[in-house]
C-alpha cells in the first residue's frame, strides 16, 4: 500500500485553499478502512477485523482528520489498548471544538474553511466516539440515551435536507456496527429504530442474504 495523497492549491475568486487529491481508484483511505471495519463488526468476521487492525491507515492517510482519528481510536479499543484509547477520545473531542482548520469544502464559488469539524460531522459522526466510550464503561443507560438522541437528530437532519428517499440513509451502517459491538459486550439496547434493525446487530441473519443488501454499500465520504 502506497501513499497516494497529493496536495493541490485551489483558488476561487479571492479565496485560496490547499485540498487533498487522490486518484479515482484509491480505495485505501481511512473512510474505506472504517467502512470495511463496520461490515466486519456486523458480520462478526474476525479474520477481516484482525487484518484491518494490522493496517495503520491513520499513518498512511492522516486525512480527512475524523476518519483517520476514528480508525485509530477503534484500533486502540479492539486491541484492548484502553489507556491510548482514552487519550484518543480527548484528541478527537478537543480538535472537533478547536480553532484549528480541519475541514475544507466548496459551496458554489466559495471555499469554506471550518474550525473544528463540520456541522454535519458533529451531528452524524462525532457521537460515534462517545458511544464507543460508553460501551467500554458499561454505561448501558447512558448509551441508550445518547443512541436515542442521535437517532432523533439524524432523522431531523434527513428530513431537513430532503434525503428521505436516499437509500444510503435507510440503515445507519456505522451506528449499526457500534450496536453490534455493544450487544456483544453485553449491553442491553432498548432503543428501536429502522436505522438499526435489531436482527442485524444481534446477528440473527444468514450472512449470504445480508451480503446482498444495499446497506453494505458506500454512503458517501464527508470531512
Amino acid at each position: 500500500m502506497t501513499n497516494s495523497i497529493q496536495h493541490e492549491t485551489v483558488r476561487i475568486l479571492k479565496h485560496q485553499a490547499t485540498i487533498i487529491k487522490r486518484p479515482q481508484d484509491d480505495n485505501c483511505s481511512p473512510y474505506h478502512w472504517n467502512l470495511i471495519f463496520d461490515l466486519a463488526l456486523i458480520l462478526r468476521d474476525k479474520e477481516y477485523l484482525n487484518l484491518l487492525l494490522q493496517i495503520p491507515i491513520w499513518d498512511i492517510h492522516p486525512l480527512p482528520f475524523f476518519h483517520a482519528a476514528y480508525a485509530k481510536l477503534r484500533y486502540y479499543i479492539h486491541t484492548q489498548k484502553f489507556d491510548q484509547a482514552e487519550k484518543q477520545y480527548e484528541i478527537v473531542t478537543q480538535k472537533s471544538e478547536s480553532n484549528e482548520t480541519i475541514f475544507h469544502g466548496i459551496e458554489g464559488k466559495k471555499i469554506v474553511q471550518a474550525e473544528g469539524l463540520s456541522k454535519q460531522m458533529k451531528l452524524l459522526n462525532l457521537p460515534l466516539v462517545k458511544l464507543y466510550q460508553l460501551i467500554l464503561k458499561k454505561e448501558g443507560d447512558q448509551f441508550n440515551l445518547l443512541l436515542e438522541k442521535y437517532l432523533i437528530s439524524k432523522k431531523k437532519w434527513i428530513k431537513k435536507n430532503k434525503e428521505d428517499g436516499n437509500s444510503k440513509y435507510w440503515i445507519d451502517r456505522p451506528l449499526l456496527s457500534i450496536c453490534s459491538f455493544a450487544h456483544d459486550q453485553g449491553l442491553n439496547i432498548t432503543v428501536e429504530s429502522d436505522y438499526i434493525p435489531a436482527f442485524l446487530y444481534r446477528k440473527e441473519f444468514d450472512v449470504e442474504e445480508v451480503l446482498k443488501m444495499d446497506f453494505l454499500g458506500e454512503d458517501g465520504e464527508v470531512s
